[in-house]
């Protein structure tokens, strides 16, 4: 239950900070190559706030296991399988 109310907060949270940009963008827009690219820049800027609103995602969970190795002996053991 948990994950899925976690799930809800935070599309909750990206429609609202996406409405919130188009909101911003719409306003900084004028006619012209500037004017759209200051729209853009506005979007990602307000997009950019919601990691400071919400504290960015969850840490990933602490392993013991490297990424790197795990993914390097997988990929040794499909080389090393008979065809």
């Amino acid at each position: 239950m948990r994950g899925l109310r976690s799930f809800a907060r935070a599309l909750v949270a990206h429609t609202f900070f996406v409405l919130l940009g188009f909101v911003v963008a719409t306003w900084l827009a004028v006619p012209g190559l500037v004017g759209a690219a200051v729209a853009i820049w506005g979007f990602g800027l307000v997009l950019s706030l919601r990691t400071l609103a919400c504290g960015g995602s969850e840490p990933a969970l602490a392993t013991d296991d490297d990424a790197f190795e795990t993914a390097r002996a997988r990929a040794l053991a499909l080389l090393d399988e008979e065809p």
